[in-house]
């Protein structure tokens, strides 16, 4: 595990970034791994990147579809939630807190192990329902993680030519 923890890129500047959301069925790719063991958060499951990442931050937010057409561009984004809104109505949430970096699933959904995919970010989740991948319907960012809170930005599959398929949401981190 130390040598995952090593590899977790610092520079919020890093292309590819450590986190990368997104591309059709829900998939999140991170340069480390998400705690195998989730706290409650009343009504989901919250799951935090495994190590000494409480201090992390959000750096950067991208939204970009297809080739790069940029949707959605954050340079400030230290409290906001990412909101992934699957085909069966429920919402997986990204974000940080004082316990770091987060994604909140509902209880009837699993994370999954990692799938070791050899290159930069080599964790990849595939958050799945009763086995089934989930579909991405709609992309929102919050000001923060609080459930009213107002909305930076919003997209749904009908908004685009892509219906979302090539949509692709870039993380960056800081200290």
């Amino acid at each position: 595990m130390a040598d995952r923890e090593e590899r977790f890129p610092f520079n919020q500047h890093d292309t590819p970034p450590p986190v990368l959301i997104g591309e059709g069925s829900l998939r999140v790719e991170l340069t480390s791994i998400f705690n195998p063991t989730p706290s409650s958060t009343g009504g989901g499951r919250k799951r935090h990147i495994v190590g000494d990442f409480a201090s992390l931050k959000l750096a950067h937010i991208k939204i970009v579809d297809g080739s790069g057409e940029m949707l959605y561009r954050n340079d400030n984004p230290h409290d906001t939630e990412i909101r992934v809104l699957v085909d069966d109505g429920s919402e997986v949430k990204f974000g940080c807190v004082s316990a770091g970096l987060y994604i909140d699933i509902t209880d009837e959904k699993v994370l999954g192990n990692p799938q070791d995919s050899g290159g930069r970010r080599p964790d990849v989740y595939r958050p799945k329902k009763n086995a089934q991948d989930l579909d991405i319907n709609a992309l929102k960012v919050a000001v923060t993680s609080d459930a009213n809170s107002a909305l930076l930005f919003q997209i749904s599959k009908d908004d685009l030519n892509s219906q979302l398929k090539e949509c692709r949401i870039l993380v960056w981190l800081e200290r």
